[in-house]
């Protein structure tokens, strides 16, 4: 057995700490986590774009850093709070096909969902239980179908999948061991073909399953 913690795959979408997009030109020198440089330093607004650029949801410092090929600073965004743009203890990023990225604020219960260039562009989520509501949601992955987006609802031992906007589309699991059941889900990510692999972190466990969340196969 193992301790599912996060997915690292190959996979369209795939929800980690870091991902990759395409780069932007222009940057500062990256500081090292806990440096005091690092609330100073330069945020670049990207223009053009390149491969390479890496997203990394800077958890303990509540924003996101985009990151050249090279590991030098693009710009940033974010700070701690609760408004538009804020975040509490970020955990998971994601980027869709179209470049958008997606965050998983963890702390404020909701997902925030933004342009390339770090401007917010919708936001969706509170405290709760009901569809589109989160406890702790600490993944998310984008599916290539027009735009979806999987979350790892970890809090509530589910996963929601979400039409653009924050509409829901699917919502699946509870809490248990059973086959499309969870304990503390904290990772998903999609394939090309629109399936979703869930880190089923309590089960020790990998579940696979189709975006409508009916049971594939698991290990």
């Amino acid at each position: 057995m193992f301790r599912a913690q996060a997915l690292v795959l190959p996979l369209i979408g795939a929800a980690a700490l870091a991902v990759l997009l395409p780069a932007m030109v222009g940057g500062a020198p990256l500081a090292a986590p806990g440096d005091p440089s690092a609330d100073s330093a330069t945020a670049v607004v990207p223009h053009d774009l390149r491969p390479g650029m890496l997203a990394v949801a800077d958890t303990g410092n509540d924003r996101v850093r985009i990151l050249n090929a090279d590991g030098t600073l693009a710009f940033e965004f974010g700070s701690n709070g609760t408004g538009d743009g804020q975040f509490s203890s970020p955990v998971g990023v994601a980027v869709g096909n179209d470049g958008m990225l997606a965050v998983a604020d963890t702390g404020n219960d909701r997902v925030q969902v933004f342009h390339s260039n770090g401007t917010l562009a919708y936001k969706f989520g509170s405290h709760g239980t009901e569809p589109g509501q989160f406890a702790e949601p600490r993944s998310v992955a984008f599916v290539p179908y027009g735009g979806m987006l999987a979350v790892a609802d970890t809090g509530n031992d589910r996963v929601q999948v979400f039409y653009p906007g924050g509409v829901p589309a699917y919502v699946f699991g509870s809490r248990g061991s059973a086959d499309g059941q969870f304990s503390s889900p904290r990772d998903v990510a999609a394939t090309s073909d629109g399936m979703l692999a869930v880190a089923d972190t309590g089960n020790d466990r990998v579940q696979v399953l189709y975006i409508d969340g009916t049971f594939a196969y698991g290990f």
